[in-house]
């Protein structure tokens, strides 16, 4: 049926994520100038158990609860990539003590911010690979191996800023920033970070 006569045409229950990339695909039709659609298209997501975990995001994406992805296997229960996507965890958790990576950043202009990773005991709660102009703020990241983790091996990596994050009780390193010979990482901005706790 149209996108705007039955609810069997939005394949979105309440609590899942909703993107505007993911709402133009699976919702043909739906015009960007309805307000409904442009509701939608605000990004704005709510926490979730199912399909979003492992997701990869190339938009921005805002939470709007905690989303438990602790039954989830895969190795990034979220992925930023391509040119300036941004998450705004708005004060909530991703929940994933069994991920390599709560985050894994790639990417062009990335902004992390407001968020909770904590509990991957034997993961990495941020890691950005190859992450050119990088901004994680306000992120809380605690009890994981490595709470951030920004490394590059192929590219000439500038203004990596990591500021006001909490990045506690890791137990190998708090933050790691790290390159190959072949690259380079311009001097970062690391200021305000509290890493009480963590191992150096």
């Amino acid at each position: 049926c149209p996108w705007n006569s039955c609810d069997s045409a939005i394949p979105f229950a309440a609590g899942d994520l909703v993107t505007a990339d993911s709402f133009s695909l699976t919702v043909p039709g739906c015009p960007s100038s309805n307000p409904s659609c442009s509701l939608a298209k605000a990004q704005d997501v709510a926490g979730s158990s199912g399909s979003v975990c492992g997701s990869l995001v190339r938009s921005s994406l805002h939470l709007l609860g905690n989303l438990n992805c602790a039954t989830d296997s895969r190795s990034a229960t979220i992925e930023l990539a391509g040119d300036t996507p941004s998450l705004d965890g708005r004060g909530h958790s991703i929940i994933s003590p069994d991920a390599q990576y709560g985050l894994s950043l790639s990417g062009r202009e990335i902004t992390v911010k407001n968020i909770d990773v904590s509990g991957i005991t034997n993961g990495i709660g941020v890691h950005a690979y190859n992450s050119f102009k990088l901004n994680i703020s306000g992120t809380r990241a605690n009890g994981n191996l490595i709470g951030i983790d920004v490394y590059v091996d192929s590219v000439i990596n500038s203004l990596v800023t990591l500021m006001n994050n909490v990045v506690t009780n890791s137990s190998s390193m708090g933050i790691r920033i790290s390159d190959e010979d072949t690259s380079h990482i311009s001097p970062p901005q690391i200021t305000g970070n509290n890493l009480s706790g963590s191992a150096q």
